[in-house]
């Protein structure tokens, strides 16, 4: 055997024992998941942000392996034992194999009790009747922007966005943003977004005084998107009261269309200068409500 070749069966040998070494810590990884299961069994389920324990692993390497196999690698990781260490019912809006289905698997793992439920409205209701700890809807769409149906139907309930995930897509698929829907807030991770939404008097100013609040306590407007709310009745709305969806009101009896703002912001929604520009918006608008706080 030349000298060429023996390297070559040596370098194999080694990477042998490697995979020997990783799977043994992977393993060790689970037990630790599953520990921390029964330590928590009696807790309200609450998702962790992944994307602070990506870059600091990022950071941690030598830049051997590129990152973003180092981030793919982890992101399966950490699924798979998410659904050891928080072995809940996930409901997606869609068929079985759509990219909501892809979406909630990428979030929460293969092995994750996933089921398929038809429409927004129908997943958003097994959570708030406990029958499921999550869901998983359209958020986004790269041609329609933020989905009309979802933020309608988020204002029906009491359900906070917790998460965003983009489903893995091929070459003849839109891309689309979903949001991860649960009972209770997320926590602070230092690179949230939060998402709101609003109403203001049919006034000259009225948007730019809301907006205002935010742009003086240096927090950053990350988008703004206008959208038509049928059966939404201007004089009978107040602030925290969700506007009628056409389905409820039936006819505009003559009000004709309200617009809602749906808008992202940096931020968590305890962050101090979020708090205040809240109050302070709340005061402002016919309707405001926060949708969620979320890690980018």
């Amino acid at each position: 055997m030349s000298d060429r070749k023996r390297a070559g069966v040596e370098l194999l040998q080694q990477i042998a024992k490697l995979d020997v070494q990783i799977l043994a810590a992977l393993d060790h990884r689970a037990r630790l998941s599953r520990k921390l299961r029964e330590i928590r069994a009696d807790e309200v389920p609450q998702l962790r942000s992944e994307r602070e324990s990506l870059q600091e692993l990022v950071a941690h390497g030598h830049g051997d392996m590129p990152a973003e196999s180092v981030e793919a690698i982890f992101r399966e990781i950490f699924s798979a034992c998410l659904a050891l260490e928080l072995p809940v019912k996930v409901v997606y809006a869609g068929p079985e194999s759509s990219p909501a289905h892809g979406a909630a698997r990428a979030r929460f793992g293969k092995t994750a009790d996933l089921v398929a439920v038809e429409g927004t409205a129908a997943a958003l209701d097994e959570v708030t009747r406990r029958r499921a700890e999550f869901a998983v809807v359209p958020m986004e769409t790269k041609l329609e922007g933020v989905v009309q149906a979802t933020v309608l139907a988020l204002l029906a309930t009491d359900l906070k966005i917790v998460s965003a995930v983009e489903s893995p897509k091929d070459e003849t698929s839109e891309r689309v943003r979903y949001a991860v829907v649960g009972r209770r807030p997320s926590s602070r991770t230092g690179e949230d977004v939060t998402a709101l939404v609003f109403n203001v008097s049919d006034t000259p100013g009225a948007l730019l005084e809301v907006l205002r609040q935010f742009a003086e306590r240096g927090v950053n407007l990350l988008r703004i998107q206008s959208q038509p709310a049928p059966g939404y009745r201007s004089s009978t709305s107040t602030v925290g009261a969700p506007p009628a969806t056409a389905g409820a009101a039936g006819s505009q009896g003559g009000s004709g269309w309200d617009y809602l703002f749906f808008v992202e912001v940096a931020g968590h929604t305890t962050d101090r200068p979020l708090v205040t520009a809240f109050e302070e918006a709340r005061r402002l608008t016919k309707f405001f409500k926060v949708l969620g706080s979320y890690s980018v």
